[in-house]
């Protein structure tokens, strides 16, 4: 994912709504044996969003998401929002998962 605008700004909720997320990435499923699913998240610019600017997850199996995430801008967040989440995984495992700042 690279160079996106997702939402307008000063315009609530445009990124996404209460409660959603301005980008989700998700790899869910058993791929352990496959190896790694890789991504790249790098100079995007996410505004309005509801709850989770960025999140990231890797769920449902032994599946590993490498993410390599630089360069992204997050800002004007809704009321409940938290900004970048990891779900799980090791940058770093985090549990309950925190916030990145």
């Amino acid at each position: 994912m690279l160079n996106n605008a997702v939402g307008v700004s000063g315009v609530a909720a445009s990124g996404s709504g209460p409660g959603a997320d301005g980008v989700r990435i998700v790899d869910a499923g058993n791929d352990g044996a496959g190896g790694a699913n890789e991504t790249l998240v790098q100079g995007n610019t996410i505004l309005n969003y509801g709850e989770v600017g960025l999140f990231l997850s890797a769920t449902n199996g032994n599946n590993i998401l490498d993410a390599t995430v630089f360069g992204n801008t997050m800002a004007q967040p809704g009321p409940a929002a938290a900004g970048a989440l990891p779900g799980s995984g090791s940058i770093p495992v985090l549990s309950p998962p925190t916030p990145i700042p």
